[in-house]
């Protein structure tokens, strides 16, 4: 750093050129640290520092006088096909030069260096797909640093196929995305927000012996502010217990129909006096707030707490998201809500709602319902 700093603070270089100094930063400045970039990984606040004196010696800063610096250091890192200068991103110099080193060990396992580094910090494994050790020297900090970029970047050949895993190994030619991402389907997943789905579901089921489904949807028509609500309880045998829908009035959004059809729906499972509950709704944000712990912030939040608190008077209760095609009856009860006002029809939906519960659940209905 205090070379770098004589070298731009000599009197004569103050005349320069732009393209004085541009040469003088690539062939000078920013090849001066080569050497022990492509060993060790310099600090975060080495590389600000570092950049900070090129930017200064470029845009002609003074001491006690910071003149304008009419381009953002983001852009003259850029090439210049791309409207740049060229400069090099100190960060990304020094984990390019790292990564060579990782891939020297990578082509020529057979060398001195290799083997022994390969016997102190990978002796079973392979270079890179090993978890390496914390307390490791600075120069092996410095390859990891490396092996991050290279493993972006680097793709296996297949072969004989004997040593590619195909499900770890990055092996498919393109641009991005060189694993393979999925190669099971799964009827019910949960993912990172603890939301249970049945995603690869196309039509209601329904629910086990001694349980109840409670299906709920909202509807919401943007152009006049109206909203639907309905809902649908089932047996295991997929008969009609309850279906009902409500219009909504002042509605803001969709999620305020979706929060809203669940604590109608809910409410009424409460004077059913239901034991074992599964609700289904193809809103993501409900089901989400419906099994978080947390308090929830949106401007529904009255609404979507006192839901929650209905599903602990059950004796047991599942929050499902699942799609569309799945929540074919309680869509149309909201539909009808907003078109039609409020209905509840109790084991008799209407007639359009029945041919959608003939086609979900196979049951036919008798010519007296």
């Amino acid at each position: 750093m205090n070379r770098f700093t004589k070298r731009l603070t000599n009197w004569c270089e103050k005349f320069c050129s732009h393209a004085a100094k541009e040469t003088h930063i690539k062939a000078v400045a920013q090849a001066l640290p080569g050497y022990a970039m492509g060993v060790f990984k310099m600090t975060t606040t080495f590389c600000d520092q570092y950049e900070k004196l090129i930017r200064d010696y470029w845009w002609g800063d003074e001491e006690g006088q910071r003149k304008v610096h009419w381009l953002a250091w983001e852009n003259l890192t850029k090439p210049k096909r791309k409207g740049g200068i060229g400069f090099r991103d100190i960060k990304l110099f020094n984990q390019a030069l790292l990564a060579r080193q990782a891939w020297r060990l990578i082509q020529r396992p057979d060398s001195l260096c290799a083997r022994v580094l390969k016997s102190k910090y990978y002796p079973k494994g392979n270079i890179l797909d090993t978890v390496f050790a914390s307390d490791a020297s600075q120069a092996w900090k410095g390859i990891e640093f490396g092996l991050e970029l290279l493993k972006k970047g680097v793709i296996t050949r297949i072969g004989n196929g004997e040593n590619t895993q195909i499900l770890r190994d990055q092996w498919i030619p393109r641009e991005t995305g060189l694993k393979i991402t999925c190669l099971k389907k799964n009827t019910r997943k949960r993912n990172t927000d603890g939301v249970e789905a049945s995603n690869s579901l196309l039509q209601w089921s329904a629910p086990p012996p001694g349980w109840t489904k409670l299906n709920i949807d909202g509807s919401f028509c943007a152009s006049n502010g109206t909203g639907g609500a309905g809902f649908v309880l089932r047996d295991s045998n997929g008969k009609v217990l309850v279906a009902a829908c409500a219009q909504l009035h002042n509605c803001a959004k969709a999620e305020e129909a979706e929060a809203s059809a669940a604590l109608l729906g809910l409410l009424q499972m409460e004077n059913l006096k239901v034991a074992n509950m599964i609700i289904e709704s193809d809103c993501y944000a409900v089901v989400k707030a419906l099994l978080s712990n947390d308090q929830d912030r949106s401007k529904w939040c009255a609404v979507l707490e006192e839901a929650k608190a209905c599903t602990r008077s059950f004796a047991a209760c599942r929050v499902l998201h699942v799609r569309r095609e799945a929540n074919r009856v309680a869509d149309a009860l909201a539909r009808l809500a907003r078109t039609s006002g409020d209905f509840f029809f109790g084991e008799v939906p209407p007639a359009h709602v029945r041919e959608l519960v003939n086609n979900d659940c196979k049951l036919m209905w008798s010519p007296d319902l």
